[in-house]
């Protein structure tokens, strides 16, 4: 089973291998480390955060922040492109920067600004205004997967077993997180966010050709239905 270091190298070197593909900007803040150094970081982790990280999560501890933003050379629509930035783990529970700014919370009812004050970005969009975050429960060792957007909380049909291969195989593409939320979510979501997500079903194949995108399929008929 490979690495989340090897899984990562390899999605980024398929990723600037790709005659299709123009990289925007790129930061690869990974790296390896034996499993005695791991289990070491980990205990600090759960130590400092009063958290218990997933096993699946525990190779992120070596990471620094990572980020890739990339966009379409092919004839697409001008907009189609994919954004990853995976903050420092150990920052994400320290630094401001990883909240939900509080500014845009005077309309919002109370169960929502209950999330925001739990929430913490772990994957973000352009500028903070959507992508995946941490909700932090205190019945539970490690916070759920949810999606943010416009101030509205969405809890994904993923878990962290599976996010990143979810991640690699999106390539990040805007509101690719939409395919793991309810058909309900879907359905009330504006026109030019279900184009986004169409493209993704209607652009992937031609940009990465040898990638398969049956699940993608799965899910994008479900929601639509």
């Amino acid at each position: 089973m490979k690495t989340t270091f090897e899984k990562f190298k390899g999605f980024f070197d398929s990723i600037e291998q790709n005659p299709n593909i123009d990289i925007i900007s790129s930061q690869q803040g990974f790296d390896e480390a034996d499993p005695e150094e791991l289990d070491e970081m980990e205990t600090d982790f759960n130590e400092e955060t009063n958290l218990k990280i997933p096993n699946s999560l525990k190779g992120l501890l070596i990471f620094a922040d990572v980020s890739l933003h990339w966009a379409s050379k092919l004839q697409t629509p001008s907009d189609l492109r994919g954004i990853i930035e995976v903050p420092e783990i150990e920052n994400i529970f320290r630094l401001d920067r990883y909240r939900i700014p509080m500014y845009d919370t005077q309309e919002l009812d109370s169960e929502t600004k209950g999330l925001v004050s739990k929430a913490y970005f772990f994957d973000m969009g352009v500028d903070y205004e959507w992508g995946t975050v941490l909700v932090k429960d205190e019945n539970k060792d490690f916070p759920d997967l949810w999606f943010f957007d416009e101030y509205k909380f969405f809890l994904m049909d993923l878990n962290f077993d599976n996010y990143f291969d979810i991640v690699f195989q999106t390539k990040g593409m805007f509101y690719w997180q939409y395919l793991f939320c309810s058909r309900e979510v879907y359905q009330q979501i504006d026109y030019y966010k279900k184009e986004y997500i169409k493209n993704i079903i209607d652009f992937l194949p031609q940009l990465f050709p040898d990638d398969n995108i049956t699940l993608l399929l799965e899910r994008y008929k479900a929601i639509t239905a």
